[in-house]
């Protein structure tokens, strides 16, 4: 393998190189494969290793004149001198393997490297053959796919200069146009499939036209509930204002009647003070003409039993005089009619606000049965028109079904089979 390899390796690494590689694998010594031993034979191999070294200490220790005198120095010296060359020869070994190691490393390299240089021109003649037009090749005629198709056939027509009395090249049944008639039942067939895809186009087209009104009505419809809601916001916003400025007017007109009623209330109990303190001057002026016997007063008092300083005597109190008693009945009367008075002004003020809220309610009912009457109308109306829809498309599915895609086959379609032996 070396031989082989040497020009390649010279051409490599240079002819000093490869001198010196040769030279050091004729110098290496060979390496000597061990025996391969038996279980036993390697236990008596080593039993007899330590025998032998019992027998060298042995003499060692029994040797009188080593034990006394010391150590043989000579020996030492040669044991290490043995070991040095040892270690040397086993380092010239060790180099000898690195050396070969490179060197085939080297050699597979160039081996490699051969090798792809080899392929790389390989594929190149595959390029350059193959970018050769395939009729252009001198052996197209023999590989020709279509070489037999391509022949004239055995006759042209019945009409061929070459069929003669003794050809036998007409036949019963014979179909010449075959090829024509099989070419011109592919473009049939090629046009019926496009016809299809235009068909399913044009009804993809239809479907998407109509989701595309179905969206814009929808939004169409949101857009209007959105309005009529934003109205129907804007409208009970003013109605709450107004309820509010209603309420804030009521609540004004009662705290004014509320003022006026503490005024009356005022008035009257200012009254009652000046009734009360005039019934006590008048008291005061008949004690005092009941104390003053003189003036003819004490007729006056009948019915009433005073004392001797002139005082009631709670005693013998039998009433008030006919006057007195007019004018108190008189006052209850008028304090009853005056509270009668504020009752019925109160229910009329509670039924005024009553009316108003009755109002509003109304309006806010009306507001949301108009609100719920606009919603019914807009869903019957989504459902009508969801219906149309989907009429329409059944009457577009049931049409295709049974005038377009119904592939319907015509007795002339399965005249023109048996009628030939081709």
């Amino acid at each position: 393998l070396a031989q082989a390899f040497l020009p390649v390796c010279i051409l490599f690494r240079g002819e000093s190189s490869a001198a010196g590689v040769l030279s050091s694998m004729e110098t290496l010594p060979p390496r000597i494969a061990q025996p391969e031993l038996s279980p036993d034979e390697r236990m008596e191999v080593i039993i007899m290793k330590k025998r032998q070294d019992e027998l060298a200490r042995r003499e060692r220790i029994f040797d009188a004149k080593r034990r006394t005198i010391g150590v043989d120095r000579e020996a030492l010296d040669a044991q290490v001198a043995e070991r040095k060359r040892l270690e040397t020869m086993e380092r010239k070994e060790q180099a000898g393997f690195d050396q070969q190691t490179l060197y085939f490393d080297n050699v597979n390299k160039l081996q490699e490297m051969q090798k792809q240089r080899l392929q790389k021109q390989l594929e190149q003649e595959c390029r350059a053959d193959q970018s050769t037009a395939l009729e252009l090749r001198r052996e197209f005629d023999l590989n020709d796919p279509d070489g037999l198709k391509k022949e004239r056939p055995a006759r042209d027509g019945d009409d061929d200069e070459r069929c003669g009395p003794s050809s036998l090249q007409r036949f019963a049944g014979e179909d010449l146009y075959r090829r024509q008639r099989t070419k011109r039942q592919h473009q049939q067939q090629v046009d019926w499939i496009q016809q299809q895809v235009f068909e399913k186009e044009m009804i993809k087209a239809l479907d998407e036209e109509e989701r595309h009104q179905y969206a814009q009505q929808v939004e169409h419809i949101t857009a209007l509930r959105t309005e009529i809601e934003e109205k129907e916001g804007t409208l009970r916003e003013q109605l709450q204002a107004s309820t509010a400025g209603l309420n804030a007017q009521i609540a004004q007109q009662r705290r004014n009647e509320n003022v006026q009623r503490k005024l009356y209330e005022q008035h009257l109990e200012q009254q009652e003070l000046d009734h009360n303190e005039a019934f006590l001057t008048h008291a005061e002026d008949q004690l005092h003409a009941y104390k003053n016997p003189s003036t003819g007063a004490l007729k006056e008092l009948t019915g009433k039993k005073c004392g001797v300083q002139g005082n009631f005597k709670r005693d013998e109190f039998r009433g008030w005089l006919p006057e007195d008693t007019m004018d108190a009945r008189q006052t209850q009367i008028r304090q009853q009619h005056e509270n009668m008075q504020k009752t019925m002004d109160a229910k009329q003020q509670e039924a005024v606000a009553a009316a108003e809220a009755e109002a509003t309610r109304k309006a806010l009912v009306g507001m949301q049965r108009e609100q719920q009457r606009t919603k019914r109308e807009m869903m019957a109306q989504c459902v009508r028109e969801n219906r149309d829809i989907a009429q329409r498309v059944k009457n577009r599915t049931n049409y295709l079904d049974t005038q377009v895609l119904c592939n319907k086959v015509e007795p002339s379609f399965f005249d023109q089979f048996g009628t030939t032996t081709r």
